[in-house]
């Protein structure tokens, strides 16, 4: 489970997607900028699911903000993970696509 929170699944699907659909600079951002977005709707989605009225039992570290009861340390640290994570896997993505690419014509 720590691979997935910590940015592994993101990671290696960033880096195939780079790999398989990163033909120019453009498509390269956009890849980044969907990284992006599908974090943004991950916080989201673990804003909108943590409960409201009254501390969950078990989350020593949990505090109310904006109305929402949540460990704003660890979805912070597996957010930043993870785009780093997607981040790093989409550029070495690209990089080999275009590398893999360049030695072919040169062949």
């Amino acid at each position: 489970m720590v691979l997935i929170y910590l940015g592994g699944a993101a990671g290696v699907l960033a880096f195939l997607l780079a790999f398989c659909l990163a033909r120019s600079l453009r498509r390269v951002a956009l890849l980044l900028v969907l990284g992006l977005c599908l974090l943004g709707l991950w916080l989201a989605v673990v804003y909108v699911a943590s409960p409201s009225s009254e501390r969950p039992t078990g989350c020593s570290d949990c505090g109310v903000y904006f109305g929402r009861w949540i460990d704003a340390t660890a979805i912070f640290v597996a957010v930043i993970a993870n785009g780093l994570a997607c981040i790093i896997g989409v550029l070495a993505g690209s990089t080999i696509r275009a590398l893999t690419k360049r030695t072919a014509r040169a062949s």
